[in-house]
This record gives C-alpha cells, sequence and structure tokens, in this order.
C-alpha cells in the first residue's frame, strides 16, 4: 500500500510505501534533514510535525523519552522513529527558520561599485582601409587598432575562437561588440550593438547560499535568489 507525504516548506511530495519512516522519505525525495544520530532515535534533531498525526505509528519509547508533553500535543514527531499510515503533511521546522534566513538574503539592491576583468567594445561600422604600398593591414590588427580608439586603453586578439567569429561574414555587415577580458584579450566577437554586460555574484555560505545577477556596467543588482545550503547539517553535526 502507498500512501502520499508532502513536505513543508519545499512542498515536495510523492508517494511512499506503509511503514517507511518520514526519515527514509526524506531520504528517497532528497528533502534535508539533520540526522545527527545516524537515525538511532537519539538526539532528537530530526523533529518534524505530522498532520494528521494519527497517520502514523505510535510514538516510541524514544520520541517519549526526547519530546516534551507540549510537544507531542503539538503533533511533534522524530522523522527516524514514525512510520507512515496513511497520506500526510510533514512541516520541518528548521527548514521554515532556514526559509526565512535565506530570504533574508535576497533584499540587497542598490547599486555598488564595480571594477570587472570583462568589459564590452562596441565597434560601428566601418569599410577596412585601403592596402598600403600595397600591404593590406590584417583583420584583425584593423579592429584590435579601432577598438583601442574606442576603449582608452591596448585591446589584442589572440583567441582561436574570437578570431573565427570576427572572419564571420555578419561580423563585417554592421555593428559589432567585441568581448574583452583584461588579461586574456578579445574572447568573443559578437554582431550588433550588445553592450550589456552581466555577471554574477555568489554567497557561500556555511548555512545559506545566494546568488546576484548584476550589471557589471552600472553596478545595479538586477535579480537575486538564495536557499539553505544542503551541507548546513553537517557543519552542525560537526559542531
Amino acid at each position: 500500500m502507498h500512501y502520499r507525504i508532502k513536505f513543508e516548506p519545499t512542498s515536495i511530495q510523492a508517494e511512499v510505501d506503509a511503514d517507511t519512516s518520514i526519515a527514509e522519505a526524506t531520504q528517497s525525495m532528497n528533502v534535508p534533514i539533520r540526522a545527527d544520530c545516524g537515525g538511532k532515535g537519539l538526539c532528537g534533531k530530526c523533529g518534524v510535525i505530522a498532520d494528521p498525526s494519527h497517520n502514523l505509528s505510535a510514538l516510541s519509547e524514544s520520541e517519549l523519552d526526547i519530546l516534551s508533553r507540549e510537544e507531542i500535543r503539538k503533533s511533534y514527531r522524530l522523522a527516524c522513529q514514525a512510520q507512515v499510515r496513511g497520506d500526510l503533511t510533514v512541516t520541518i521546522p528548521e527548514q521554515m527558520a532556514d526559509s526565512r534566513e535565506a530570504r533574508g538574503k535576497t533584499g540587497l539592491k542598490g547599486k555598488y561599485p564595480v571594477n570587472p576583468m570583462v568589459e564590452r567594445i562596441v565597434l560601428r561600422k566601418e569599410e577596412p582601409p585601403e592596402p598600403r604600398h600595397g600591404i593590406l593591414m590584417d583583420l584583425a590588427s584593423w579592429v584590435a587598432q579601432r577598438a583601442r580608439t574606442v576603449a582608452g586603453h591596448d585591446v589584442f586578439i589572440e583567441d582561436l575562437g574570437a578570431l573565427r567569429q570576427l572572419s564571420h561574414p555578419l561580423a563585417s555587415d554592421g555593428e559589432i561588440t567585441l568581448v574583452n577580458h583584461m588579461r586574456k584579450g578579445v574572447t568573443a566577437v559578437i554582431p550588433g550593438n550588445r553592450p550589456k554586460s552581466l555577471g554574477l555574484a555568489v554567497d557561500m555560505g556555511a548555512t545559506t547560499l545566494a546568488a546576484y545577477l548584476c550589471d557589471l556596467q552600472s553596478g545595479q543588482i538586477l535579480a537575486s535568489a538564495a536557499s539553505v545550503n544542503p551541507q548546513r547539517r553537517y557543519k552542525e553535526w560537526r559542531e
């Protein structure tokens, strides 16, 4: 017999076999939960809230020993001890707190100083120069010379991929945008006027992970997202 189990606050849900423990369900559904004692019912760190509580096996001796009367009244169970006997919604209190903490990481807004290693240089369409003394300047040198004038600093093109893109017919059909790395030189040649340059800033904390999409020209944060670090429980175990 199978029963549906849903975890909050992630809203992950699936069907599990009868008598599957909640902890076993979290493992099969990749739902992070603490298990400091390895599922032996000793640490009490895997406490969850089950609704309805009567769709679980009876309280084990470990649960009666670890959980307070108030927690039992509020339908707290130990995930490693409670076995599924009916459809169930399981709330992981620690993740509820983690979710609020992660949301707090996405409140950064505004503009910040930027000094990126990558810039974009837009070049207008120009006809190649006439040969001098019968010698025609090679295309890469001509484009690099124009880029230096626009950017105000040395620009070079040595990347094979960029050279191939530069030789494409579209590269001489109108404006082009050079993606220039301060150390590697031009790494890409994009047809058209494409000045927007974006970067991703990542905050990898022991408890939360956050990412920020930034405009590398203005320093404006355009979007952000955060989540709980799935390895958080291992850090807590080491402590």
